[in-house]
């Protein structure tokens, strides 16, 4: 039998609190987010969702969408909440009773590697979507810089090119009024008549 090596389960039973409360502490957040989220949806299916009301005021189609669509968000959040607090639980909760038990099995391993996995990726979520978000605005705003600098570019050139053209036509017809005579010059007055 192999010795049991008990380096995993005391990084994870470490982890494991430790994401969980890096991930309350995110404010405006996943979790937080969720949670706030999750109270809206319950309110707004407690107080809009009476079917005698909806029959007799029927609401227009956008309110009836958010209506219809209220108990799918609440039953997604309500499923995404519980998913972390059972990583915290099953994850800690088996990690603390293999390592008190110095019994290692496949089945705890996974158990306590997936929830310390899952609980790491829920908690970078919401700074990964903050960053994103940020990068979004600042690539949004340099494509509208780089627009800007392109538009004054064409700008430059257009105005180059007219007045490019404009010397052009000037010399034409400069070289048009040289090589036409005027009237009158070489030619006999005399009336033909």
């Amino acid at each position: 039998m192999d010795p049991f090596d008990s380096s995993f389960y005391i990084a994870a039973a470490t982890a494991i609190p430790v994401l969980y409360v890096a991930l309350i502490l995110q404010q405006g957040t996943s979790f937080d987010s969720m949670l706030t989220r999750l109270k809206r949806s319950t309110d707004e299916i407690e107080n809009k969702l009476d079917v005698a009301k909806l029959l007799d005021n029927p609401p227009k189609w956008r309110d009836g969408l958010v209506l219809m669509t209220e108990p799918f968000v609440f039953l997604l959040l309500r499923s995404a909440v519980l998913t972390i607090l059972l990583f915290c639980l099953l994850g800690e909760i088996t990690a603390i009773v293999v390592l008190y038990n110095k019994a290692d099995n496949p089945g705890a391993r996974y158990i306590v590697l997936i929830s310390t996995i899952g609980l790491f990726v829920i908690t970078a979520v919401g700074p990964t979507l903050a960053l994103i978000k940020l990068e979004g605005r600042y690539w949004f705003a340099m494509g509208k810089s780089w627009w800007a600098l392109l538009k004054l570019f064409w700008a430059i050139l257009k105005e180059e090119w007219d007045e490019l053209a404009q010397a052009r036509h000037d010399r034409a017809r400069r070289h048009h009024d040289i090589s036409r005579p005027e009237p009158g010059i070489g030619e006999d007055n005399a009336d033909p008549h």
